[in-house]
């Protein structure tokens, strides 16, 4: 995921990140790391949404990290895909 913003950041073809669970889009609210595992969790009600600069550093510093989302329960984030300058997992 690190590879695909480094690339896009420069082209401005992803401006943000949102989390899929279901047929629901959230933004990422919060990014939590602990045993071995960075944890992007989802916004809730009028919270503000991490800015992309905040996302892609927290990535450089966990790169050996395993991935996860969380809106409820963390799931594993397998793969993104990318629709109108957004990057969704």
């Amino acid at each position: 995921m690190l590879t695909i913003l480094s690339i896009d950041l420069k082209a401005e073809a992803v401006n943000e990140i949102q989390l899929a669970f279901g047929d629901q889009l959230k933004p990422v609210g919060q990014l939590v790391s602990a045993n071995e595992r960075l944890v992007l969790i989802a916004t809730e009600g009028n919270q503000p949404a991490v800015e992309m600069k905040e996302i892609i550093t927290q990535l450089m510093l966990h790169k050996h990290f395993k991935l996860y989302k969380q809106q409820q329960d963390p799931e594993p984030i397998y793969g993104c895909r990318e629709e109108k300058k957004r990057l969704i997992l």
